[in-house]
């Protein structure tokens, strides 16, 4: 997946997003959730990678043509350096053999020809479990890759929040009924 520094960087690569996906991100993120988003290769800041890198960074799917997967790892180091660059920092995840996600991206060769000026080794991680994948079309979501975030929080994650005040006590909850 594509590392991001939050919510407002995936929003100037992929344009349109999802409002389900936005509501991901804004209650996911720094965290252990990757999102598979739809993108359009000739809108937003995408077009601006070179042709090598938007194909290394996105991949073809039958149902929407391209997708990114996006992710803001919960990790001080990597998001520091992430702050200090002017794009998105591309996040591969060693997998062990005979996994079955086979849509997993793989490594790069390049990275064995020495095209890659740094690659970070980090100690496990935190979490016992890998990161939650979730492709994300319109207003619906689909689990990839069950991992640290369950369904059930993806549903509480992706529903829409409403809260009413009142300046009494009394009338709160017939109002909010009522208006609801």
């Amino acid at each position: 997946p594509l590392g991001w520094r939050g919510l407002d960087q995936a929003r100037d690569y992929a344009v349109p997003l999802p409002k389900i996906a936005e509501r991901l991100m804004h209650r996911g993120w720094p965290g252990a959730l990757v999102l598979a988003v739809p993108i359009s290769c000739d809108q937003g800041l995408l077009k601006e990678l070179p042709e090598e890198t938007r194909q290394a960074v996105s991949r073809p799917v039958e149902d929407a043509g391209f997708e990114v997967w996006f992710r803001v790892p919960d990790h001080e180091a990597i998001l520091s350096a992430m702050s200090l660059l002017p794009g998105p920092l591309v996040l591969w995840e060693d997998r062990p053999l005979g996994h079955p996600d086979l849509s997993a991206p793989q490594a790069p060769s390049d990275w064995e020809r020495g095209k890659v000026g740094l690659i970070v080794q980090d100690q496990p991680r935190q979490y016992l479990k890998r990161p939650t994948v979730v492709r994300v079309r319109d207003q619906s979501w689909t689990l990839l890759e069950a991992g640290v975030v369950t369904e059930s929080q993806l549903d509480q994650m992706t529903g829409k929040v409403i809260l009413f005040v009142c300046t009494g006590n009394t009338c709160r909850s017939p109002m909010a009924e009522g208006l609801f």
